[in-house]
């Protein structure tokens, strides 16, 4: 038998989609909101899910500070040598977009990292979508 490559059309890609969409999964929205016990092992999946979304964040940032910081010592030593020509070059001008844009994320990321109970509802239900998996696959 051939092992396949998953492809977007197999769905298995689409299926790890960091941003789920909440109808994706198969616990009974009044199975969650009637059943204690299903409300209370969701809740208690979700903060881990959470917890350990923190952990992995943190990692990815740190690793990304490290690979930021060498870009920005390699592009200082082009401007160096290059001058004005470098801060005119599209090389340039992708530097500082991956710049900001690892800022903006560290920001973003930043407020997120807090107790379960401190995130905003927006974010719960984030988290919540993949405890109703977990809790699907093992209920």
């Amino acid at each position: 038998m051939q092992n396949k490559k998953p492809t977007e059309k197999s769905g298995f890609i689409s299926k790890l989609n960091p941003m789920p969409d909440p109808a994706d999964t198969t616990i009974s929205t009044l199975e969650y909101e009637t059943n204690m016990k299903a409300y209370t092992i969701v809740e208690k999946l979700a903060e881990i899910e959470h917890n350990q979304w923190i952990f992995w964040s943190s990692n990815i940032l740190r690793d990304l500070d490290e690979q930021i910081s060498l870009i920005v010592s390699l592009s200082q030593i082009l401007e160096l040598e290059q001058g004005d020509a470098f801060k005119k070059s599209p090389h340039y001008r992708q530097v500082r977009k991956l710049i900001d844009k690892h800022n903006e994320r560290d920001k973003r990321w930043e407020s997120l990292r807090c107790s379960y109970k401190q995130l905003p509802d927006e974010e719960k239900e984030r988290n919540r979508i993949w405890a109703k998996k977990a809790y699907d696959a093992i209920k």
